[in-house]
Formats: C-alpha cells, structure tokens, sequence
C-alpha cells in the first residue's frame, strides 16, 4: 500500500511539473471564439528578425474542421516561426489532441507565407515582433 500511495504521489508530482513548463499567455480570441495563447517561456530570437514560439489553440466548442475520421480537436500546439522584417510565417510542428485522449502530430517547416491582415495571425506576429524585431 505505502508503495503505491508513493507512485501516485510521484505521478501527481510528475503531471504538475510538467504542466508547469509552459507560461501561456492568452493573447487573442478568433472570430469565432477560439482562445490562441502563446508560451512565454518559448520565445525563441533566431536571428534578428526571426522568432519562434509554441502556440495553443483551443476551439470553442466544435470550430475546428474534422479532418481526422471526424474526431473533435480539444486543442492544437503550434510549433511556429514568423518574420518579423518580412512579414511572413511558417509552421514547424503541429500537434493535435481529440476529446478522445489521443493526439496527432505533423512535422514541418511548411513554406513561408505572408501574414494575411485582420487574422489570428496578425496579432501573434504583431505581438511576437512589438520590440521592434
């Protein structure tokens, strides 16, 4: 039994250590009212004017498309790198996770592509680049 109480304690210990790694910082809702958060402690200067950062992604309700055998997205980390002197975005990372436990993950880079104004992507570079990057 003391064994067993002792495993649970380290799992417990292990879970909120790791939840803990990240600082996410909500920084916008979509026009749907998915909640975008970025990681804080991610933030990555690659070289002037080059970042790159972990984003969250959490829909509202049912928002994101099914593209997985119909499975529900509960939330979508981003692993991204933006321009700052260009304007420009590409993905590195993607992983989804289902309301079913299990999660999905995509190896990039994609290609760079130019930030489109009014977007979710907009206000992640603006805030990203707003130290004169």
């Amino acid at each position: 039994m003391k064994k067993i109480l002792i495993l649970i304690v380290f799992v417990l210990f292990s879970v909120t250590t790791i939840a803990e790694g990240a600082d996410w910082m909500l920084i916008t809702l979509s026009n749907v009212g998915d909640k975008i958060y970025v990681d804080e402690e991610s933030i990555k200067d690659i070289s002037k004017n080059t970042v790159q950062v972990w984003e969250k992604h959490v829909p509202k309700g049912s928002t994101f498309e099914k593209p997985f055998n119909a499975k529900q997205v509960t939330q979508l980390l981003v692993y991204g790198e933006y321009d700052c002197d260009q304007g420009r975005k590409r993905r590195l990372q993607y992983h989804f996770y289902f309301e079913d436990g299990t999660d999905q993950k995509y190896q990039g880079p994609d290609e760079w592509s130019y930030v489109v104004p009014d977007t979710v992507a907009e206000v992640i570079i603006q805030y990203l680049c707003k130290n004169g990057k």
